[in-house]
């Protein structure tokens, strides 16, 4: 049996204790904080654990959400429309669907990165082409949403600006370009068309609305730009729409982007539509009024009153704290 040394055995448990010593220090840190409190004493706390140390981070945070959506007006400088995998026999019924570039634009930057956004589409055809449509105005509702789909209000108003013109469909903004349309989209103009209880209340809705022209325009956020598809249910997907991987349910439309018109939004009377930040004051069938109105930007101030409020009460904490005498000044 080998004897070591004394001096050697020494220096390996120097070694093993001095490693010991640092997975210790980089487990538990030492944080140092230096305090004077209303006395005027200093305190000196060392505190060897993690706590309040780490940053939480999620998805949910709406702050960050809302700094990334200053590339929007960057995107709309490269708006793409897909037309590549239309049917090349087109037939009268589907027509073509002429789209203002500004409703676009306009409708891209107050938008969301992440949560889609929604609204109904109204048109008209031009006097000389009756198979062209022209979309001149898009209706933004009460709605919330989510990564994959968006709730909009099934109540349709009326309004003047609408006498002359067509519902042609609905829009709405995802976060990849999707070819073909899912479960969720269809399910909702397939619902949009067949629930009773809903388009009893408003019968020129429902007489308006056809199916066989009503089209999904999506505005999907790819890297840099946005790409337009427009779909059109076939007779199989309105009646086949929880078959979420059948081809057949849907066909490519041809859509595109002029200069030539201009169009407007209509919006509720209060200006609110995105209920994402204020969940609980929404419902299905949220009764408005439309009027002609420049839409809000997704994070404006009127969609989140409760962080004001939030603001103001710390604000009121603070000046309270400020009022108290103080002998110590």
């Amino acid at each position: 049996m080998e004897i070591t040394p004394p001096s050697i055995q020494r220096q390996q448990i120097a070694e093993l204790e001095k490693s010991s010593i640092q997975n210790i220090e980089q487990q538990m840190k030492v944080t140092t904080s230096k305090t004077v409190n209303k006395l005027g004493t200093e305190i000196i706390v060392s505190t060897l654990s993690p706590h309040e140390q780490q940053i939480f981070t999620t998805k949910t945070d709406w702050k960050i959400r809302y700094l990334s959506n200053n590339s929007l007006l960057f995107r709309t400088k490269n708006i793409f429309v897909n037309n590549t995998n239309l049917v090349r026999n087109v037939t009268h019924d589907n027509g073509t669907n002429s789209s203002t570039k500004n409703l676009l634009e306009k409708f891209i930057c107050i938008s969301d990165l992440k949560i889609q956004v929604g609204g109904f589409i109204y048109g008209s055809s031009p006097p000389d082409n009756a198979y062209v449509k022209e979309i001149k105005c898009i209706l933004i509702p009460p709605q919330i949403g989510n990564y994959q789909s968006v709730t909009l209000s099934t109540h349709m108003p009326s309004n003047k600006y609408l006498h002359n013109l067509e519902i042609l469909g609905w829009i709405h903004t995802q976060t990849t370009n999707c070819s073909s349309r899912d479960k969720e989209k269809r399910e909702n103009e397939s619902n949009t068309n067949n629930d009773d209880d809903d388009l009893t209340n408003n019968l020129k809705y429902k007489n308006v609305w056809d199916k066989n022209k009503s089209i999904i325009l999506t505005c999907s956020f790819t890297p840099g730009s946005c790409t337009i598809n427009a779909f059109k249910l076939t007779d199989e997907g309105y009646n086949l729409y929880a078959y979420a991987n059948a081809n057949n349910l849907y066909e490519q439309v041809q859509v595109l982007l002029s200069n030539v018109f201009v169009g407007f939004f209509l919006l509720p009377d209060d200006g609110i539509w995105n209920y994402n930040l204020m969940g609980i004051k929404f419902s299905n069938n949220l009764k408005y009024t439309a009027q002609l109105d420049i839409p809000k930007p997704f994070y404006a101030d009127i969609h989140r009153p409760n962080h004001f409020l939030q603001f103001a009460m710390l604000e009121q904490h603070e000046g309270d704290e400020a009022d108290v005498e103080t002998s110590f000044i």
